[in-house]
């Protein structure tokens, strides 16, 4: 398919003002990637994980900053972020705009290979560090008015963790308009939900990080390569 050619044709404006007003949607996987997973733009990302964890982030290394167009193009290929903390938390960050079954399951897989990546065999287990799925979908999954769900391993009567070392959490965009106190975490997922350029401006005026990924998002969705890449995905997607 020759992308570039059905982009232009799907983003045809009539009025010329309105083409360049245009802005790509941050929820959408290579768009969240460019923003979050670029090592030039890693105090974003430090900034959106502080908003989700308890543990102060004061700096990351980004695992796969990496992104190559065969990976894009691919409908089956996974654009998550991955990084380590400077505490030597090791992070997964994956969005999800459409239904995907055995989510749990998916986030499980996905966090034990990060877990496992971290020792060679007949290494100590001790230096296994703490691993931290993060799930941003698009969807009502959890059971719960709480659009931000943490997950760890309990004990059931006592709910004694029995470890430090797994975390997962689930944030349902969707429930966003459940929310009146509007905290960093908030301000956050708004932008990346993206309703509207209005929203997006309105976060982009409150918080001074976002500000910066919204002059990034613009200039990307000015971008002819960037919009066809995006397609590429929108179209795998839907």
């Amino acid at each position: 398919m020759h992308y570039n050619s059905v982009i232009e044709n799907y983003f045809v404006r009539e009025n010329s003002d309105k083409y360049e007003e245009f802005l790509l949607k941050p929820k959408n996987d290579f768009v969240f990637k460019k923003i979050f997973g670029d090592a030039k733009n890693k105090d974003l990302l430090i900034a959106l994980l502080n908003s989700i964890l308890s543990d102060k982030v004061n700096d990351v290394t980004i695992l796969n900053s990496e992104l190559l167009k065969e990976n894009i193009e691919d409908k089956k290929s996974v654009l998550d972020v991955r990084a380590v903390t400077d505490i030597g938390h090791h992070i997964d960050i994956e969005i999800q705009v459409l239904r995907t079954v055995s989510m749990p399951e998916r986030s499980l897989y996905y966090w034990s290979k990060l877990y496992i990546e971290q020792i060679a065999v007949g290494e100590s287990y001790k230096k296994l560090k703490k691993t931290i799925a993060i799930n941003i979908v698009d969807y009502d999954y959890i059971n719960t008015s709480k659009y931000h769900n943490i997950f760890h391993i309990m004990e059931d009567e006592t709910k004694l963790k029995l470890t430090e070392v797994l975390e997962i959490h689930f944030i349902e965009l969707s429930k966003l308009r459940n929310v009146n106190n509007m905290d960093k975490l908030s301000q956050w997922m708004n932008f990346i939900k993206g309703d509207s350029k209005e929203v997006i401006l309105e976060m982009a005026k409150v918080n001074s990080d976002i500000e910066k990924a919204y002059d990034i998002l613009r200039t990307m969705s000015q971008d002819r390569e960037a919009r066809a890449l995006y397609l590429s995905r929108e179209i795998g997607s839907s």
